[in-house]
């Protein structure tokens, strides 16, 4: 089906949203299968599979957005808190990083749009991430068990600010559809990233 058939162009972040529901479902349903268990606990071992495959992940993604850095800050993006996150994982995985496979290639994208567009993924990634945050936190109060959540906590009070503000930059530009549909192809070849480094089948 052609793009022009899927979504409308006049309102542009319902048309990046609706373009790339099925892909953040899918994702989203891999992952609280795999990590968390039958009784709202997650799987310590599949969490920490989750870590690396993110790792892996957002190391591609995180070179190719230093990459556009100057013209994403020119959009009105602040940059620099969107790559803490391979950090923030390092932190969470500790001596374990050492043994995290080298990740796939850098996505080959050479539009500004596109790369707005893996960062609209990469932050909606956040978003979902903070219900296996609230899953951690209330194994902690059970004291059933306590695991590393730096990489899930993300930028803490400021998630919103940041998520308003990268929505805000893609708005006007998603309006225009050569530009819409640059911004939903970069942000399709960020979900393939995600599931792509995923240790399970999907």
């Amino acid at each position: 089906m052609a793009l022009s058939d899927e979504v409308n162009p006049d309102d542009g972040i319902e048309a990046l949203r609706s373009a790339t529901s099925f892909l953040h479902a899918r994702l989203d349903s891999i992952i609280r299968h795999q990590v968390i268990t039958a009784d709202g606990a997650l799987d310590s071992i599949n969490y920490r599979r989750y870590l690396q495959a993110q790792l892996k992940a957002h190391q591609r993604l995180e070179t190719l957005i230093t990459r556009f850095r100057a013209e994403l800050e020119q959009a009105g993006l602040t940059i620099t808190p969107r790559l803490h996150r391979t950090a923030w994982l390092r932190e969470d995985l500790g001596p374990a990083v050492h043994t995290v496979p080298a990740p796939g290639p850098v996505p080959r994208i050479s539009s500004v749009e596109g790369v707005l567009g893996v960062v609209y993924t990469v932050e909606g990634s956040s978003l979902g991430a903070r219900h296996l945050l609230a899953v951690a936190r209330r194994c902690h109060e059970r004291q059933d068990q306590r695991l590393p959540t730096r990489f899930l906590e993300g930028y803490g009070e400021a998630t919103g600010a940041m998520w308003r503000e990268n929505l805000h930059c893609i708005a006007g530009r998603a309006r225009e559809p050569a530009r819409l549909k640059r911004l939903i192809a970069g942000a399709r070849r960020a979900f393939a990233v995600f599931l792509q480094e995923l240790p399970w089948q999907h």
